[in-house]
């Protein structure tokens, strides 16, 4: 690998932890914050390509799932059985 694609790639990488990490706090905050997914007790937050699939408990707030939304939508289901 070149160093250019490295570095870039761990750019990357580290903003979208930062950003998603500002999201956490958010959710702390305001846990009603993403759109209620019909027929389940998930939430769903969309973030550019990706979607953060959570739980409101009563003490807490459980992640389920980040899902990069360029994925195929058969996996979708199989990946969030495997966070219950």
């Amino acid at each position: 690998m070149n160093l250019n694609l490295i570095l870039n790639t761990a750019f990357r990488a580290v903003f979208f932890f930062v950003k998603n990490l500002k999201l956490t706090f958010h959710l702390l905050k305001f846990p009603e914050l993403g759109k209620a997914v019909e027929l389940s007790d998930y939430r769903v937050f969309i973030i550019d390509n990706y979607s953060l699939f959570y739980k409101v408990l009563e003490t807490e707030i459980f992640i389920a799932l980040f899902w990069d939304n360029r994925r195929s939508p058969d996996l979708f289901l199989s990946e969030l059985s495997k966070t219950v």
